[in-house]
């Protein structure tokens, strides 16, 4: 499949999905209906990130990535010893190397929320997942791990311990944002008993963090930082020419209604389902809650201690992005929803993924010419 015919079909797709979960989320889907409901769409996420991936502004790079790895015995590549391997062991074919990778993301993110937890309203779950979730879950390695990450914890709240302690190991060899993830998971067994006295304090231990990290960053770091000329990833730590290049005003706006719609999501959720944070260390409901918490705190704090790129927080907060689709998904159980609201929802909703139609039109594109 040319690049071009690529993008189209991915682009179509896309749309197709969108459009359908839109039309149909005020409905309901009978409880013998629902695995086989749930596994259609996700198989057809899987299409999407198999054979649309063009879709995504990476695309190319991929391309190029699998093309020299496959045909130099020891590339120097940004990846994972993981991902050279594979494409060592298949070759030269991108098709493959994308299904290899994604088959087994879907398959964990199918078993979560089929087999641990039935969802009550899977087509709000679906439509936040596509939403907020499927267009960055394609475009690159990140959610690969994200997806194996989330699994395990799922595992762990199944008290299937050994598996889950396996697959969070083996997480790590997927994408470095594991150095963020796996100490999360230490957190997320805190005592947390939400409160006017736990947030005063967690507010002020935040804001004395924060300017201890900044008189460090700025009194001894940046030098440091500086120096790490063969390190991978460095821009994501000092600013260098050209780290701010290309986003435009309108891009700007793009990023900055989906950042804010992802926290005010998030807010929402932790806000009604506070009740969550209380139950069983092991219950599937307070492990999505906590890592909602929890991502979205660090990556706040990230965000303020004002990095010249802000790819570090903006993918802290996708660890939790998943369970913040569930969070969400669970609410209509607990506080009643009035029409004026859906409709609220419903348009955000379809703000999101105009921008994320204006970006992939917009970007990927033009990047086939």
């Amino acid at each position: 499949m040319s690049h071009v015919a690529n993008f189209y079909f991915g682009w179509i797709f896309y749309d197709m999905l969108c459009a359908i979960l839109m039309l149909i989320v005020f409905r309901q889907v009978k409880d013998t209906q629902r695995n086989l409901f749930v596994g259609c769409f996700i198989f057809a996420f899987l299409l999407l990130a198999i054979f649309g991936n063009s879709i995504s502004p990476d695309y190319l790079n991929y391309v190029e990535m699998v093309d020299e790895i496959a045909s130099t015995k020891d590339p120097f590549v940004h990846v994972e010893p993981f991902y050279i391997a594979l494409i060592h062991l298949i070759g030269n074919n991108f098709y493959l190397y994308q299904t290899c990778i994604y088959v087994p993301a879907f398959i964990g993110i199918y078993y979560m929320f089929t087999k641990v937890r039935k969802l009550e309203y899977p087509i709000l779950f679906l439509l936040l997942f596509v939403t907020l979730v499927l267009y960055s879950f394609i475009v690159g390695r990140s959610y690969v791990f994200v997806a194996m990450y989330l699994l395990a914890l799922s595992l762990l709240t199944d008290k299937k311990y050994l598996w889950a302690i396996l697959m969070l190991i083996s997480s790590f060899f997927f994408h470095k944002l594991s150095y963020i993830g796996l100490p999360l998971v230490l957190l997320y067994f805190l005592p947390l008993r939400l409160n006017w006295k736990t947030i005063s304090v967690l507010g002020v231990l935040f804001f004395i963090s924060l300017i201890g990290i900044r008189y460090l960053l700025d009194n001894y770091f940046w030098d440091l930082f500086t120096s790490l000329e063969d390190v991978q990833g460095k821009n994501y730590l000092l600013k260098t020419e050209g780290a701010n290049e290309g986003g435009s005003f309108w891009w700007q706006i793009i990023y900055t209604y989906q950042k804010v719609v992802k926290y005010f999501f998030a807010f929402i959720a932790l806000f009604f389902l506070k009740r969550f944070a209380s139950l069983s260390f092991f219950s599937f409901d307070r492990m999505m809650y906590v890592i909602v918490f929890w991502t979205s705190v660090v990556s706040l704090f990230l965000y303020c201690v004002d990095l010249p790129d802000e790819t570090i927080a903006s993918r802290t907060f996708s660890i939790g992005i998943i369970p913040l689709c569930y969070l969400l998904s669970v609410l209509p159980l607990y506080i009643s929803i009035k029409q004026v609201h859906r409709v609220i929802f419903f348009f955000i909703c379809l703000f999101y993924m105009m921008f994320n139609n204006a970006y992939i039109v917009g970007v990927s594109h033009s990047s086939l010419h």
